[in-house]
């Protein structure tokens, strides 16, 4: 009888030790936070993106649309690959919601929103291409274009 406590000891020990890393792992993920959304009608709107923004707000794509999914495989695939651009990602995730809050506050907002959605396209083709580095090429000069014409609001 005392064999079969010291088994379910060791069990129970091995069960509680298995339980710690998943849990460390769960709050890790439960600990980063998505970009906040709001809702516009049937979409969501993205206000951490300008990209995503500038897709669902001037053509009334949704957030899943061809030119969205496109552009973060390219992310996921591409850019993220190298050094280069992992830094242009990561400084787009920095300079994103600023711009986004100073596109917003344009009047011609629209506009800006237009110029974003045919470098997305221009970069789509190039991608569809496999110009990948045309692509990226495409997307770094619109982030400039945008940091010099919102440098006050950033």
């Amino acid at each position: 009888m005392a064999k079969k406590k010291a088994i379910s000891k060791k069990a129970q020990v091995k069960k509680s030790k298995a339980a710690k890393p998943a849990k460390k792992v769960i709050k890790k993920v439960a600990s980063k936070k998505k970009p906040v959304k709001r809702k516009k009608g049937d979409d969501t709107v993205d206000l951490e993106c300008f990209l995503s923004t500038a897709c669902i707000r001037h053509k009334h794509l949704p957030d899943q649309c061809e030119e969205l999914q496109m552009l973060r495989k390219f992310r996921d695939d591409f850019m993220k690959a190298s050094p280069l651009g992992r830094q242009l990602i990561e400084e787009y995730y920095s300079i994103g919601p600023k711009l986004v809050k100073a596109i917003e506050q344009d009047s011609n907002k629209a506009d800006t929103y237009r110029y974003i959605y045919s470098c997305i396209k221009n970069a789509c083709i190039k991608i569809r291409l496999m110009e990948n580095e045309s692509a990226q090429d495409v997307y770094t000069k619109m982030v400039k274009q945008l940091g010099k014409k919102y440098a006050s609001g950033l």
